[in-house]
């Protein structure tokens, strides 16, 4: 008997279903972690922004208000029509006050002061109080006084705000 070989090529049968699947899960995986971290980034910057823009107004709106409160001393007549228009609305513990610029007087307000439209959907409440800058009550017969000026508004749940203040002299009888 004769027995003969019969050569069979085999091919190489690879078992690779359901690979692709498996890098396509993966690639997925990978791009939301990376969109994700974008758009984390990207709120992040925005807050920091508007909470940088908002520091920048609310600067703004403090000096001025202290420009009014220098342009009332230096348009009134005497100091003490200056004091007398200013400080007796605006000593008592609780009242805050703010120039109308519109009448150009002190107004006591309550503890809310003037609130400021600032266009792009957040409102900032502005207002000043007057102290000695030595401790101690006041008196018209002090030539100096300590105006202090505070704008605050809400960000994401949190109040923030600026303050700065001066002291006006009684430029006159020095």
């Amino acid at each position: 008997m004769f027995y003969y070989k019969k050569q069979i090529k085999h091919k190489s049968i690879t078992h690779e279903k359901g690979i692709g699947l498996i890098e396509t899960i993966a690639a997925m995986g990978v791009a939301m972690i990376i969109v994700t971290s974008i758009v984390s980034l990207s709120v992040y910057t925005l807050r920091a922004s508007t909470t940088s823009k908002l520091m920048i107004m609310g600067s703004k709106y403090a000096t001025e208000e202290l420009e009014r409160l220098r342009a009332k001393r230096d348009t009134t007549n005497t100091w003490l029509s200056f004091y007398n228009s200013v400080v007796p609305a605006c000593d008592t513990v609780g009242e805050y006050c703010y120039i109308n610029s519109s009448l150009g007087i002190a107004q006591a307000v309550s503890t809310t002061g003037e609130v400021i439209n600032t266009g792009g959907g957040e409102n900032m409440r502005r207002y000043f109080w007057v102290t000695n800058p030595n401790g101690g009550g006041l008196s018209p017969a002090q030539n100096i006084l300590r105006f202090n000026v505070r704008v605050t508004w809400v960000v994401g749940g949190q109040t923030k705000n600026t303050y700065i203040y001066t002291d006006l002299s009684n430029w006159r009888n020095l």
